[in-house]
């Protein structure tokens, strides 16, 4: 009788928490590119430090955007709803519409109605491709309308929302539902463990945030490195050096995340408790408001 109430228990969790927290895609997602832009702000070009600045924004864009398929429960509806509402009536549709060609749709092996679906399209590679493309044209439309357009600023935008979607993907494919990387055309999914959405009967798991606390202390290091000049490398050098080790902290992470191996249950060793993550917050809060009364 315990194994079919742990059974079904574990089954009710796989259904209600698969899907990661904005605030997890926004700080994780974040915490990645960052490094990246670290050599931009120290360069002497205020060109460069411009061009990084619209990158991470184009980016904490992007990194929202695929749960737009997610209907009124996602942080892009309720923080840019003009966003959500344009991925709905045009970029999504837009995206569905090109299946409709007939060499295309030969080649699809799922229910064009499941494009619709959260985790359906716009969690899918054709599906970011397409709608980092849709979104940065309309993008630049509105800024040819204010003189404000460029070749290289558009690139920079287009590059930012679809590193920011893909980021979004990589992160869900840490949680238990996972994601299908070959949608429509084939099954080929990726899951971990991991689950955010909601409270498993009193605890919490903390990888989301292990993961940003680690990709951040990572920029903090480069950060530091350039402010005492201890950095003496080319640039296209100390970019891959960045990559390479931006690349390893992810197939950590998504070995942490169960991604790898079995997809056994494995919170026993992540979860904290409701209590003491309340009370930290608290504690936070707390020492906040002493720093600003200082």
């Amino acid at each position: 009788m315990r194994k079919i109430l742990i059974s079904v228990r574990f089954i009710n969790i796989k259904k209600l928490s698969c899907v990661m927290l904005g605030r997890h895609h926004i700080s994780v997602t974040i915490g990645t590119i960052l490094p990246f832009l670290v050599p931009l702000f120290f360069m002497q070009d205020n060109n460069a430090s411009a061009l990084g600045i619209y990158f991470l924004i184009a980016v904490f864009i992007g990194s929202l955007v695929p749960d737009s398929d997610c209907g009124g429960n996602a942080t892009i509806y309720y923080r840019f709803r003009w966003i959500d509402y344009y991925m709905k009536k045009v970029a999504i549709k837009l995206t569905i519409l090109l299946f409709h060609f007939p060499k295309l749709r030969e080649m699809v092996n799922a229910d064009v109605e499941s494009f619709k679906e959260h985790r359906g399209i716009m969690h899918s590679p054709i599906g970011i491709l397409s709608s980092s493309l849709i979104l940065t044209l309309t993008l630049m439309l509105i800024a040819l309308t204010f003189g404000l357009s460029s070749f290289k600023v558009s690139i920079v935008l287009f590059s930012g929302v679809l590193v920011g979607q893909f980021m979004h993907l990589l992160e869900d494919s840490c949680t238990i539902a996972g994601i299908n990387w070959g949608f429509p055309f084939k099954n080929n999914k990726l899951s971990g463990n991991i689950y955010t959405f909601c409270k498993y009967y009193g605890y919490v798991d903390i990888r989301p945030a292990l993961y940003t606390w680690i990709l951040y202390i990572f920029s903090a290091f480069i950060i530091f490195l350039y402010a005492f000049n201890k950095i003496n490398y080319s640039l296209w050098l100390v970019y891959l050096l960045i990559f390479v080790i931006s690349v390893l902290l992810w197939i950590m992470f998504l070995a942490l995340s169960g991604a790898f191996g079995s997809k056994r249950e494995t919170l026993s060793l992540w979860k904290v408790k409701n209590e003491t993550v309340s009370k930290f917050k608290k504690l936070k809060r707390q020492f906040v408001k002493q720093n600003e009364a200082r």
